[in-house]
């Protein structure tokens, strides 16, 4: 798991969230914070795909639900 990954991730995530940086841990799943909610996944999962040029499936936006899950999911993808 890169850092600079992480962090690009956790820089996406503070934006589609409207959240400080420094909010977003290694442990942070859907429903930690208010903004992500369903309607915050799809918006992050879209801007997964437009920062990392993949595409979700219906499927992955579902389970793809924590911080470490995307994480692991692009570290596959992106390698």
């Amino acid at each position: 798991m890169s850092k600079e990954l992480q962090d690009k991730v956790r820089k996406i995530m503070s934006e589609v969230f409207n959240v400080p940086v420094d909010t977003i841990s290694d442990e942070i799943e859907i429903g930690d914070i208010e903004p992500w909610d369903s309607l915050g996944q799809l918006n992050l999962m879209l801007a997964l795909e437009g920062a990392f040029s993949v595409h979700f499936t219906t499927g992955q936006v579902l389970e793809l639900n924590s911080f470490r899950k995307i994480i692991g999911y692009l570290n596959e993808s992106l390698n």
